[in-house]
């Protein structure tokens, strides 16, 4: 009796079949691409309502994201960087989902709250407020001031035609 090791030969890689490597570098590309790509559809979106860059603050973020998505092509590609980026898919995934949720909370939270201080000499027309001062905060001040806005949501009376 002979014992002999019996080796099993690897198999070949199906024909059509992406190797893992390429597959994990592709969840990477999307892990990363996701907070980058979510910026730029959002601008895209509200260009296409009427949205105008109003300071280069808001170019300079739309500029980034583009710049961001160019890098992770150009990562993704690079066969190094493409294989140190694959051992990190957990946390690149935890980042990226992250950044879109805080995204999606800034946009609800934060919208009402800038489309009310966009303009703050602008009131509402019509608008009468009466101020009553704190006798004793504010001394020497008489009883009650009164400021009302026009049709346009400025102080004062309306405009002549």
């Amino acid at each position: 009796m002979t014992n002999e090791a019996t080796t099993i030969a690897p198999q070949p890689p199906r024909a059509g079949a992406p190797p893992a490597t390429w597959l994990r570098a592709l969840m990477v590309g999307v892990a990363l691409t996701l907070p980058a790509l979510w910026v730029t559809v959002d601008t895209a979106v509200a260009y296409a309502g009427g949205w105008r860059f109003s300071s280069r603050f808001d170019q300079a973020g739309a500029i980034a994201a583009l710049v961001w998505l160019l890098a992770v092509v150009v990562a993704c590609l690079v066969p190094a960087s493409r294989k140190r980026l694959a051992g990190k898919l957990p946390q690149l995934l935890a980042l990226s989902i992250s950044v879109c949720a805080v995204w999606v909370a800034a946009e609800l939270v934060l919208g009402p709250v800038v489309e009310r201080i966009d303009n703050p000499l602008l009131w509402r027309p019509g608008l009468t407020l009466i101020n009553h001062p704190l006798p004793g905060v504010m001394r020497d001040v008489g009883d009650e001031s009164r400021v009302r806005t026009n049709s346009w949501g400025m102080r004062g009376s309306d405009p002549p035609p």
